[in-house]
């Protein structure tokens, strides 16, 4: 039965029908409430328990849910349904070797290294010359004949050259450029330090700058 004002127009719910200010949805006759969070209940008449917190994981983890019912995301070095249970030492940063951030137990740990400082316990060196940290035995700008960046150990440079340097050591100079070093002038074979000209028609010199020919 569709309960019906005088007019015969059908009654819409209101939030009075929804218990602890729940929103109705429907008419008098047939409705929904939908609940404020924590309220359960055809008309949200169950009101919620207080929210859990760090005691009821004994200070040990973060609580999620209420009095009633929850669960504990337990802190590192803890375990167990209220984080109970103490499962080792949490490590520190002389595990690895004073050189990096310990994430985990004595017994089970991860290294993030500093820079200039690799592996498993941040046990080996290796650096980028000029930042501070760069381990002893790093390489320098001179490894890559000053004409690059040098990544890695003496033993083992890796050099990042300049623009327009080659080689394994950034041995190799740029090419020379015919606007350059031949004026605009004429064809240019070798590098920016040792170049040589060979002019155009009607042009001389050693950067091919001079002007032989009929204006």
């Amino acid at each position: 039965m569709v309960n019906k004002d005088n007019s015969g127009s059908t009654i819409i719910c209101s939030a009075s029908d929804c218990s602890n200010n729940g929103l109705c949805f429907g008419t008098k006759s047939s409705f929904t409430c939908a609940c404020n969070l924590g309220f359960s209940g055809k008309k949200c008449e169950n009101t919620p328990y207080p929210l859990c917190d760090a005691s009821d994981c004994n200070n040990n983890g973060l609580c999620l849910g209420n009095k009633r019912s929850f669960l504990c995301a337990c802190n590192l070095g803890f375990q167990g349904d209220r984080c109970e249970k103490k499962v080792g030492t949490l490590c520190d940063q002389k595990d690895c070797n004073g050189q990096g951030i310990c994430l985990g137990t004595k017994e089970a740990f991860t290294c993030i290294c500093n820079l200039g400082f690799m592996g498993k316990r941040c046990e080996a060196k290796f650096g980028i010359d000029g930042v501070p940290g760069a381990a002893n035995g790093a390489c320098e700008l001179k490894d890559c004949n000053n004409n690059g960046l040098c990544i890695g150990t003496k033993a083992a440079p890796v050099c990042l050259c300049n623009p327009g340097f080659l080689g394994l050591r950034c041995e190799l100079e740029p090419f020379c450029n015919s606007l350059v070093q031949c004026s605009g002038n004429g064809l240019c074979f070798g590098t920016t330090k040792k170049a040589n000209c060979l002019c155009n028609l009607g042009w001389t010199g050693p950067t091919c700058l001079n002007f032989v020919g009929k204006k």
